[in-house]
């Protein structure tokens, strides 16, 4: 959903990844990490030095960036602020972009301001310098403060994985209200991204976990608001479609609980109802030639009307019975008259 709503280039051949975490603080240091590694193994694959990387960002930046360079061992590089602009400056970062440089982070929603850096800027800086040198320096983007509001403000704006050189997004769920304090995301735009020797396997409940944390043991109720808000407040072509297709879900099933008190004419997804006979012996049940009342538009996805004729042979039943007391009623009199006569 959130890989969707930031643009991830989604397919048959192209998967994001994602996980949940402490904040944008253990998001960004995952995505360091990331960046980190890929770096160094792309160095020794050249056999170049790698034990020098660095960082580019703005002076503005919140402290967690200063605590990655710091824990794991990263230059961190940033661009100075300058009177009347308190963002970075895409120009001079490019130009402090070299061969070390593992990324450079650009924010989406500034620290001091709330002010949107130029991705776009950035990333077309970078495009041109990556096909000068052969550098491939990629971009992150910290959208802690503002990931949760461009898509739907400035839906035209483009900082997400819509440009190219967008590796991984962060965003912090806590800081838009309505959700449990200490919940982040981290996404990177495909499985390439995210080097497969940083994630951990386990199988304590039984089947394959795959894990890449810092923190382990954590809550899930942070998740679930999140989720909840989500497709509660999402926009109509995203987050509502869930929304939507959990909604007809439950009314199928608020039609079959009611199927009881008689059969609908018509189906959540706006087919209309038929009677179906069955033709596979194994629907037959125990009923002598079972029937359904089905969605014209049956599909088996668990969102079309579709409830055997149980109802239907009580009522003939009873119909049946009914009838067979008016026969003995019928009967009866008859047998009064002919004693009569």
């Amino acid at each position: 959903m959130i890989a969707r709503l930031f643009n991830a280039p989604l397919g048959e051949t192209e998967t994001a990844m994602g996980v949940g975490t402490v904040g944008s603080s253990e998001a960004i240091m995952l995505a360091g990490l990331a960046f980190k590694r890929n770096w160094q193994n792309k160095r020794k694959a050249e056999g170049k030095p790698y034990d020098k990387p660095n960082i580019v960002t703005g002076a503005n930046v919140q402290v967690c960036w200063e605590k990655f360079a710091r824990y794991f061992e990263v230059e961190l590089k940033e661009v100075k602020l300058s009177e009347g602009y308190y963002v970075m400056d895409p120009d001079k970062a490019a130009e402090m972009v070299d061969e070390n440089t593992i990324c450079v982070a650009a924010i989406l929603g500034s620290t001091l301001n709330g002010e949107f850096e130029d991705v776009k800027r950035l990333n077309d800086l970078l495009v041109k310098k990556n096909e000068e040198t052969g550098w491939n320096t990629p971009i992150h983007v910290d959208a802690a403060s503002g990931g949760f509001i461009a898509p739907f403000i400035y839906p035209e704006l483009e900082w997400d994985f819509r440009l190219p050189l967008v590796k991984s997004i962060n965003v912090s769920g806590h800081k838009y209200g309505l959700v449990y304090a200490g919940i982040g995301w981290v996404v990177w735009r495909t499985q390439q991204d995210l080097p497969d020797e940083l994630i951990f396997h386990i199988n304590y409940l039984g089947a394959d976990q795959p894990t890449f944390t810092l923190n382990f043991s954590k809550g899930s109720s942070q998740i679930i608001a999140q989720y909840y808000q989500l497709i509660r407040l999402g926009f109509e072509k995203q987050e509502k479609r869930e929304m939507k297709k959990n909604k007809k879900h439950y009314d199928m099933l608020q039609f079959v609980c009611d199927a009881q008190h008689g059969i609908p004419s018509s189906c959540p997804c706006g087919g209309f109802i038929i009677i179906e006979v069955s033709t596979n012996p194994a629907d037959k049940d125990w009923l002598p030639g079972q029937r359904y009342f089905t969605c014209s538009a049956y599909k088996n996805d668990g969102l079309h009307f579709r409830q055997p004729w149980v109802n239907g042979v009580e009522e003939e039943v009873c119909r049946l019975k009914s009838e067979v007391a008016k026969m003995a009623v019928e009967i009866a009199h008859l047998k009064d008259l002919i004693t009569r006569n």
